[in-house]
């Protein structure tokens, strides 16, 4: 089992993220972050292009539903992935394939 938080401080602005897993050396596969622009969480049957693809696309000025709904549209195999993403504004974006 893995679980994630991705988590916005009010006063500061911050964005964080953390995963636990009983997977050893999850951080460069499930975490992704870009300063002052959003955190990406991947899970599942990760495709690790999810985390820096999204962030750059958020950067580029797509709200976070966007940007995942591209992503997820351009994989075959959305019914596997979990992904979610915070932007700094504080909106979230998740998904969690059927299967």
């Amino acid at each position: 089992m893995t679980w994630t938080i991705l988590a916005k401080d009010r006063s500061s602005g911050q964005l964080g993220i953390a995963t636990t897993t009983h997977a050893f050396g999850v951080g460069p596969v499930a975490d992704w972050a870009q300063p002052g622009v959003a955190v990406a969480a991947t899970q599942a049957w990760v495709d690790v292009s999810y985390g820096p693809l999204g962030l750059k696309l958020i950067e580029a000025g797509l709200d976070v539903h966007t940007a995942l709904d591209q992503l997820l549209a351009a994989d075959d195999h959305s019914e596997i992935r979990q992904v979610a993403f915070l932007d700094a504004a504080g909106d979230l974006a998740h998904f969690t394939g059927a299967q």
